[in-house]
């Protein structure tokens, strides 16, 4: 969803490109958005976790509820994949052509 959000805005990084923006500011101002949303997403998941855990205790062996290394895991996992997901749109962005996009 961030995805395609980054190449519809292709026209506006175009002016920003077309202004003298690095390719690195449009991928450090795009990646904002992705880091806002990556973060209230894993505070709100690993928050339904812990309750789910705590709901599901009694199917788990072997484990704690509220295991650190397997939320701290799980965390790192979904952080990285939605950087990866992220980053191909954001640097197809920034190395378009600003009279191309714009002309589209």
């Amino acid at each position: 969803m961030l995805a395609a959000r980054l190449v519809g805005r292709a026209p506006e990084f175009a002016i920003h490109t077309a202004l003298g923006a690095s390719p690195w500011r449009l991928v450090r101002d795009a990646s904002a958005e992705t880091v806002r949303a990556t973060t209230v997403g894993l505070i709100v998941g690993l928050a339904a976790a812990g309750l789910a855990a705590q709901a599901l205790s009694a199917f788990l062996f072997g484990i704690a509820p509220l295991d650190p290394v397997s939320f701290l895991v799980v965390g790192m996992f979904l952080v990285g994949t939605a950087g990866l997901a992220t980053m191909v749109p954001l640097l197809r962005v920034s190395r378009t052509n600003p009279i191309a996009a714009l002309r589209d």
